[in-house]
C-alpha cells in the first residue's frame, strides 16, 4: 500500500471561526459598556474670575463691578438639578454660597439642567476674595476647590486654575493701583 503525502495547507475555516469569535466578543463588551454610560450624569465647571455686565453691548453702560462665576454644563445624558454650590473646606465641610442679585438677575436654587444645559452661578469679585480671606484654616498654596451638589446627593468637584495665594495677590495689587490699602 501507497501512502499519500497530506497537503499542509491554511485553514479557512478555523480561521473565520476565530476571526467570529473575537468579533462577537468585542461587541459584547461595547454593549456592556454602553449599557454602563444609557443613565450617566456628567457635568463640567468651569470658573471665570473676571465677569463684567455690559448691556446693549457697550462697555459704557457696563455694571463697573466685577464679578466672578461657576458655570456648570449637564454634559452628560440625563437631566440634572443642582441643589447648592460653594467651595469645599477641609474635614469635610463644605461652605455653600448664597446667590445674590447681578445685573442679570439671579439663578434660582434648585437649577435644573436638561442634556446641554448651562448655568451661571456669580457672585461679587469683592466678596469672593474676602471669602478666600476668611479660608484661614485653608493653605493658600492650594487651589480654590469649588463644588456643585445635585438633589441626589452627588457632589461634581472642580478646582480653579489658581491658588488661594494668587488670587489674593492679584486682589491686593488691583487694590494698590486703585489707590486703596486693603485692610
Amino acid at each position: 500500500m501507497k501512502m499519500k503525502p497530506v497537503e499542509a495547507g491554511f485553514d479557512w475555516g478555523m480561521f473565520w471561526q476565530a476571526a467570529s469569535a473575537i468579533a462577537t466578543a468585542f461587541v459584547a463588551i461595547i454593549a456592556l459598556w454602553q449599557t454602563r454610560y444609557q443613565n450617566r450624569k456628567k457635568v463640567k465647571i468651569t470658573f471665570n474670575e473676571s465677569v463684567i455686565y455690559a448691556f446693549g453691548g457697550s462697555l459704557e453702560l457696563a455694571d463697573k463691578c466685577q464679578y466672578v462665576s461657576l458655570e456648570v454644563v449637564n454634559t452628560g445624558n440625563r437631566k440634572i438639578i443642582i441643589s447648592s454650590y460653594g467651595i469645599k473646606l477641609p474635614d469635610g465641610y463644605k461652605w455653600v454660597i448664597l446667590q445674590e442679585p447681578t445685573p442679570a438677575g439671579v439663578t434660582k436654587l434648585p437649577a435644573e439642567l436638561d442634556i446641554e444645559q448651562c448655568v451661571s452661578f456669580a457672585w461679587k469679585k469683592d466678596k469672593f476674595i474676602m471669602q478666600l480671606q476668611n479660608l484661614s484654616d485653608y493653605p493658600r498654596d492650594k487651589k480654590v476647590p469649588f463644588f456643585v451638589q445635585d438633589t441626589a446627593g452627588t457632589y461634581y468637584i472642580f478646582k480653579s486654575p489658581k491658588t488661594i495665594q494668587q488670587y489674593l495677590d492679584e486682589a491686593e495689587k488691583h487694590n494698590k493701583k486703585e489707590g486703596r490699602s486693603q485692610s
